[in-house]
């Protein structure tokens, strides 16, 4: 006689807030895996110190990137694209540093 045990359902996973259907993910991967780097989970939010470090990390002067963005602040992006996570934008960062934008 047998008995089969009853499982409890594994509980769900939340999802993400952030944005993952980023046409250009695949390209950023490519670009992050040439530079030697990983791109960030991207289930992590764009805050500003984060920010901070990658640009330090990819050699990107933050007033650099405040001219070409338009912006005065980091906080300013999350604030215009709050479902951006940070892996996409360090592979916006890491596209636009090709094209020798930044």
């Amino acid at each position: 006689m047998s008995t089969l045990a009853v499982q409890k359902p594994l509980p769900q996973r939340r999802k993400s807030a952030f944005r993952t259907d980023f046409a250009d993910a695949p390209r950023w991967e490519e670009l992050a895996r040439a530079k030697g780097i990983r791109l960030p989970r991207w289930a992590t939010a764009c805050t500003p110190g984060a920010m901070e470090n990658w640009l330090r990390r990819l050699d990107i002067h933050v007033t650099r990137y405040y001219e070409w963005s338009g912006t005065k602040a980091l906080r300013e992006f999350r604030a215009n694209n709050p479902d951006w996570p940070l892996a996409a934008w360090v592979g916006l960062l890491l596209e636009k540093k090709e094209e020798g934008k930044l």
